[in-house]
């Protein structure tokens, strides 16, 4: 009982010396080299959003004057709003409670955080379901439960060992991902005939949707929200950097390049293939590609997890004065459990 009473207590001078501190800034000691962090940014960002965001979109939009201009637009605004966010945390070393407490005062800062741990606790839950349902191929395997139970406390651990663990999840998951991303990329457009085909596609395709093509504004809207509550949360990262370009630099990877490409990607395959899920016709092609895909969306799914799961427990452990490490576990079984259950 000592030794679960220690691990639940706060102890300021403990939480002060671990290379996470969320509840005092990081010192200049603490913060990481260039590299990790712009792998960290990719990493982050490569999730199934994107693509379900390109599926959505591609379809109903001419590619070139349609599609393109409309992630754009989205993907630079989430960067700008990401960037406005993001320096906070890299000039004070500091998470985005200490951002919150120092705008809104003590008792204030508990609004955007209550209501920010509810959507990304939400979507800590869809990771670890959609994970699940990869795998299985769908929500109605009767493994799913036990699926999304095993990967949910798997995702648990790294985030609860620490940015470390993270860094080092994320660097072998970048190089299998820009590998398969630019594979699916190349099988569809051949598929099609080339790029010239494939636009021409788009806008025969939006030309037949009921109701004409999807408007720009509509689309824009669309890919900003996909990724809004995490350009919000930018400062639990940023604070890591040693320079502002690198703290950019990151904030620009994820939200800006890897949307762009997730985009194009889910479009692509929505359009030619008839799925924005690359594991899914990828598997057409050979067993061998299809374990490959499942492989690198397993991957990204559990670096994206990792840093959502991270942003809510920075806020747990600040507003309830608990160890990070409590707060990760709390915030690891809730997402596990919304997961298993199926709020996907």
């Amino acid at each position: 009982m000592g030794k679960l009473k220690d691990w639940w207590t706060f102890n300021p001078e403990e939480e002060a010396k671990s290379n996470d501190s969320v509840h005092k800034p990081l010192t200049f000691d603490k913060r990481r080299n260039a590299l990790p962090l712009l792998i960290l940014g990719f990493t982050w960002g490569f999730l199934v959003t994107g693509l379900l965001i390109g599926g959505t979109i591609g379809p109903y939009m001419p590619f070139y004057s349609g599609t393109v201009p409309a992630t754009i637009i989205g993907c630079l605004v989430l960067f700008l709003i990401a960037v406005l966010t993001g320096m906070v945390g890299y000039k004070l070393g500091g998470t985005n409670d200490m951002a919150f407490q120092f705008a809104y005062g003590k008792k204030g800062r508990r609004m955007p955080a209550i209501f920010l741990l509810v959507v990304i606790m939400g979507f800590q839950g869809i990771v670890v379901g959609g994970t699940a349902s990869f795998w299985l191929k769908g929500t109605d395997h009767p493994a799913f439960f036990w699926v999304a139970l095993f990967f949910g406390l798997l995702f648990t651990y790294t985030c609860y060992v620490g940015i470390n663990l993270i860094e080092k999840i994320s660097n072998p998951a970048m190089v299998l991902l820009i590998f398969i991303s630019v594979y699916a990329i190349f099988y569809n457009i051949s598929k099609v005939g080339g790029w010239s085909a494939f636009n021409s596609k788009t806008i025969e395709m939006a030309a037949n949707v009921d109701g004409g093509p999807m408007s720009m504004a509509t689309a824009i809207n669309l890919v900003i929200g996909s990724w809004i509550a995490g350009a919000v949360l930018t400062s639990d990262f940023t604070r890591f950097a040693r320079n502002k370009w690198v703290a950019i630099g990151m904030l620009a990877i994820c939200f800006f390049f890897t949307q762009v490409l997730l985009i194009g990607m889910g479009s692509i395959g929505a359009v030619i293939s008839g799925s924005y899920d690359f594991t899914q016709y990828l598997f057409g092609i050979s067993p061998v590609m299809g374990i490959i895909a499942l492989i690198a969306m397993t991957l990204a799914m559990w670096t994206s997890s990792n840093t959502n799961l991270y942003l809510p427990s920075t806020q747990v452990a600040a507003i309830f004065k608990r160890p990070f490490k409590v707060a990760v576990v709390i915030c690891g079984l809730i997402g596990t459990m919304l997961g298993a259950f199926g709020i996907l």
